[in-house]
C-alpha cells in the first residue's frame, strides 16, 4: 500500500466468480481512487483466480488462503489485517455505486467522532435485476450509547455489512472482530459492540450500493437460528443483557415483526406450517412477546395449516371424481 492512501477495501470471496468480476469493476471505477483493493480469495474451487487475473491494476492485491478459514475468518483476517486509516469490507456478489468510496471517506474526514459509517443499497437479483430501488432524503443518522440497539429492535433498523467504513484506529484500540459463536448475526453483534465501546454510528440515507438477495446467503438459509445465537449471545454479555432487559417494549415489537414474516413466507409458500410454529417457538425462548401476540399467531398457523389440508382434500377427491 502506497503511504499516501487512506483506505483499503477488502474484497472477501469464495466461489462466486460468476459474480465476482462485476463486483470488482464497481470498485475499481470509484470516483475517489487513491485506495488498495486486497481481494480475499477463501480457498475457492472455482476459476476465480482467472477472473482476478483478467484485471490489469496497481491497485490490487490478490491473497488466496491454503485452507478456507470460513466465511466469518476471512472477514477476521481482513480486520486484522487493515493498516490504512479507514477500510472496507465488500462481498463478492454485491456491486458499488460510483460514488460510494468519496462519500462515505468525506463522511468519516468530516466526524472524527465516528467509529463507521454505511448507507442504504438498491435491492438486485440473482441475475442483476433491481427489485426494489431505495429512495431516501440523503440525510445523515447518527447512533450512540445504545441508540442503534434501541432502533434494531423497536424500528427494526439494519445496517448492511458490506456497506460500511471503519475507521481503522478505533477498531483496533477496542479489539473488535466478529464473534464466531454469535454465526450470521455476528456483524450486527459488532454494531452493538462499537457503540459499548463509545462509538458512533452513521448511517447515510442514500443509496450508494447494490445489495444482491439469493437464496445462498445465511440470512435466507438460517434466519431463525441466526436471530436465536444473536439473542442468546446478548443475554450473555453483562452491559448488552442489561441492554436488552431494559428493552422489553422493543423485543415485543421485534418479535411481531418476526412472526410477520414468518406468516408472509408461509402463505407465500416459502416456509411450512410447521416450520413457522417451530420458529415461533424458537423466538419465544429468547424473546419476550406479548400473550396477545403469541396467541394470534398461533391460530394465523393453525388456520393456515387447516386451509392446506382442506385444498388438498378438494383436490383428491376432485380427482377422484374424475
Amino acid at each position: 500500500m502506497r503511504m499516501q492512501e487512506k483506505l483499503q477495501v477488502f474484497l472477501v470471496t469464495y466461489n462466486r466468480a460468476d459474480y465476482l468480476k462485476e463486483s470488482i469493476a464497481s470498485i475499481l471505477k470509484q470516483t475517489y481512487s487513491e485506495f488498495e483493493l486486497i481481494i480475499l480469495d477463501n480457498c475457492s474451487t472455482d476459476h476465480t483466480e482467472k477472473i482476478v487475473s483478467q484485471f490489469c491494476d496497481g491497485r490490487i492485491k490478490y491473497v488466496r488462503h491454503k485452507e478456507n478459514i470460513g466465511g466469518i475468518g476471512n472477514i477476521n483476517y481482513a480486520i486484522a489485517s487493515a493498516s490504512s486509516k479507514y477500510f472496507m469490507i465488500f462481498h463478492d456478489d454485491d456491486v458499488m455505486k460510483n460514488t460510494m468510496l468519496e462519500q462515505q471517506i468525506n463522511i468519516l474526514e468530516a466526524n472524527s467522532e465516528l467509529a463507521i459509517v454505511s448507507c442504504k443499497a438498491d435491492i438486485i437479483d440473482a441475475d442483476g435485476k433491481c427489485t426494489m430501488e431505495y429512495k431516501g432524503d440523503e440525510r445523515l443518522e447518527v447512533f450512540g450509547e445504545g441508540t442503534f440497539f434501541g432502533d434494531y429492535l423497536s424500528k427494526h433498523q439494519f445496517i448492511l455489512f458490506p456497506a460500511i467504513m471503519y475507521r481503522t484506529d478505533f477498531m483496533r484500540e477496542n479489539d473488535l472482530c466478529l464473534k464466531e459463536e454469535v454465526g450470521p448475526s455476528a456483524d450486527v453483534y459488532m454494531c452493538f459492540e462499537i457503540e459499548k465501546c463509545k462509538g458512533k454510528i452513521a448511517i447515510l440515507n442514500q443509496s450508494l450500493m447494490e445489495y444482491r438477495r439469493h437464496g445462498e446467503q445465511d440470512s435466507s438459509l438460517n434466519r431463525v437460528e441466526m436471530i436465536v445465537k444473536l439473542f442468546r449471545a446478548l443475554r450473555k454479555d453483562k452491559y448488552l443483557g442489561n441492554l436488552l432487559k431494559g428493552k422489553k417494549n422493543g423485543q415485543k415489537k421485534y418479535y411481531k415483526w418476526l412472526m410477520h414474516n414468518e406468516i408472509c413466507m408461509m402463505s407465500k409458500g416459502f416456509v411450512s406450517c410447521d416450520l413457522a410454529r417451530d420458529a415461533q417457538k424458537k423466538y419465544e425462548k429468547v424473546m419476550e412477546f406479548a400473550l396477545i401476540d403469541h396467541i394470534f399467531y398461533k391460530i394465523v398457523i393453525s388456520e393456515q395449516k387447516h386451509l392446506g389440508l382442506t385444498r388438498w382434500l378438494y383436490n383428491f377427491c376432485k380427482k377422484v371424481k374424475g
